[in-house]
């Protein structure tokens, strides 16, 4: 079974209308920060541009809607990472990996590490009532990206 990493389309989101609102902030990333993109699905290097922004990432009718904070480089493309291929930014790092139904409904969920992240997407996706996962930082509990089959 094969599947992708999406990251998002920040080509759709209002920074500045976010901004006015106080739900985003400009930063500037600096020397030693690991910033991950969840546009590019890579940290933003040191000296670019991010915006921390809150993000309704599992807009959902069911009790298992759900935002947060998550960082957009600046100008960034939207990441695809096809063919099982595990995405810079969450090959590094501890992951909470959550299934959900068409309906929006948890029905499985999991911690991996980097190493481990293509197997574990593999095995919930085995499961009959899961339709997509979202990939969170399992630490700090953002949102990372949404993982769907291909």
């Amino acid at each position: 079974m094969s599947f992708r990493f999406v990251g998002l389309d920040a080509q759709s989101i209002d920074f500045a209308h976010l901004s006015r609102r106080g739900l985003a902030t400009r930063l500037v990333v600096t020397p030693g920060e690991n910033l991950p993109c969840r546009a590019t699905l890579d940290d933003a290097p040191p000296g670019s541009a991010v915006w921390l922004l809150h993000f309704m990432h599992h807009p959902v009718d069911s009790p298992y809607r759900a935002a947060g904070p998550i960082f957009i480089a600046e100008d960034a493309a939207r990441g695809i990472y096809r063919h099982d291929e595990v995405p810079p930014s969450l090959a590094k790092r501890s992951l909470a990996l959550r299934a959900y139904d068409g309906a929006g409904f948890l029905t499985a969920a999991t911690l991996c590490h980097g190493s481990e992240t293509a197997a574990v997407v593999e095995t919930l996706f085995q499961q009959v009532r899961v339709d997509y996962l979202h990939a969170q930082y399992a630490a700090p509990g953002c949102f990372a990206c949404r993982v769907e089959r291909e």
